[in-house]
């Protein structure tokens, strides 16, 4: 029996130059997980917006928001610390 829909919005409101750069210190890469879907955009320019659906139940939702959470504690701590990082622009 598969559990129930499970989806949770983590939104972080900063400058447009530290959205940038918390929002590429912690893109997700290629999640293999059938069971959880994680999302993530800027919106407006200084909105970072993390979206997580989750079958896996409650307990993996807010496991998930957590590491997600201390990812970004520790990309602004170098952002405080090192003060001088640059936007890195994507290439196609």
């Amino acid at each position: 029996m598969m559990k129930e829909l499970i989806c949770a919005t983590l939104k972080i409101k900063c400058s447009p130059k530290l959205a940038k750069i918390l929002f590429q210190s912690v893109s997700i890469d290629n999640i293999r997980e059938p069971l959880l879907e994680i999302t993530e955009k800027i919106k407006n320019d200084n909105i970072i917006e993390f979206n997580i659906k989750s079958y896996k139940g409650i307990g993996s939702v807010l496991n998930t928001v957590d590491d997600l959470i201390a990812c970004l504690k520790a990309a602004y701590k170098v952002y405080e610390n090192v003060g001088g990082l640059k936007v890195v622009k994507e290439t196609e």
